[in-house]
């Protein structure tokens, strides 16, 4: 059983994680084919796996770029040294066809994006999410302050002393006679705009 069968740890990126589940399964498609030597298949396999990864490098190259990635240039080294021989194993392929050497090198690519996926994009990975949750950070800094001053209440609250007696001036207007109250024979509670004083 080949290594890349096994599923490597998540990088706790979905995206990623979904492009090295696709990466892997492209690797094995190739790896079947060379066991059951049929080179148009194999073909196949070796074009798909190769457009996927220079997709994947340019995309990877641009966001270490936009992030500040301090290991960019080793990393795109690593990229641009793989992408190299990924051309020479494909000439072979044209070339010689299955020979041992050949069969031996594709064996090789499939460890080399063991290797690459469980360190170097690992690493890279890392510092994505770090700088995700940095910016994350930065924004709720940047929200504007909640008005902490107190709301004024749409109805006042009644005043009343410590001793919780009616302060003086609502106590003289409480205090009046019934009968000065009584400015009508209704019985309705005075209301807003009513022309009637409330006391306030």
């Amino acid at each position: 059983m080949s290594k890349s069968s096994h599923p490597h740890a998540p990088v706790g990126l979905p995206e990623l994680d979904a492009y090295h589940r696709d990466l892997m399964g492209r690797v094995e498609a190739m790896l079947l084919a060379v066991r059951m030597s049929d080179l148009e298949r194999l073909g196949r396999s070796f074009a798909d796996l190769s457009a996927l990864l220079v997709r994947q490098f340019a995309r990877e190259e641009e966001r270490m770029r936009e992030t500040g990635y301090a290991q960019l240039e080793n990393h795109k080294v690593a990229h641009d040294r793989f992408l190299l021989d990924l051309t020479q194993l494909q000439s072979n392929l044209v070339h010689r066809g299955l020979a041992p050497a050949v069969v031996n090198r594709l064996h090789w690519l499939e460890s080399w994006v063991d290797l690459h996926v469980s360190s170097t994009d690992a690493r890279m990975a890392a510092h994505f999410i770090a700088v995700g949750a940095g910016k994350r950070g930065k924004a709720r800094k940047a929200r504007p302050a909640v008005d902490q001053r107190p709301v004024e209440p749409l109805c006042r609250p009644a005043i009343t002393r410590p001793d919780r007696r009616p302060a003086p001036a609502l106590a003289r207007s409480w205090a009046r006679p019934r009968s000065d109250r009584a400015g009508s024979s209704s019985s309705a509670p005075v209301t807003p705009g009513s022309g009637q004083r409330s006391g306030w």
